[in-house]
């Protein structure tokens, strides 16, 4: 079975508005099945070779003390101090998804 992966803004599901987050879909056709439900956008991804994860890179969400401060103070950044890293993630793909069609007679 073939699956295309792709990442589309989230709007229902609760997945923060207008972050990207990662589905997976048969080439075949069918829905989409969202894979995550993340704080910020999913970048790039990349399928494992045996086809059970997907890794994609995101930004770290943001801490709860830098929340609270936006809160507070309103929207500001400290110069060299408020730093989100970027770092590689992965997720199972379920095995609904993964699962081949058979095709015979």
């Amino acid at each position: 079975m073939h699956r295309v992966s792709f990442r589309q803004a989230g709007t229902n599901h609760g997945t923060p508005d207008g972050k990207k987050q990662l589905y997976v879909i048969s080439a075949d056709g069918g829905e989409a099945q969202q894979l995550t439900k993340v704080e910020n956008d999913v970048n790039a991804l990349e399928w494992a070779p045996d086809s059970k994860r997907i890794a994609f890179s995101m930004t770290d969400p943001e801490p709860k003390t830098l929340k609270d401060r936006k809160e507070k103070y309103g929207e500001y950044s400290v110069v060299h101090a408020d730093y989100q890293m970027m770092h590689l993630w992965t997720t199972e793909v379920p095995a609904v998804a993964r699962r081949r069609r058979n095709r015979s007679g």
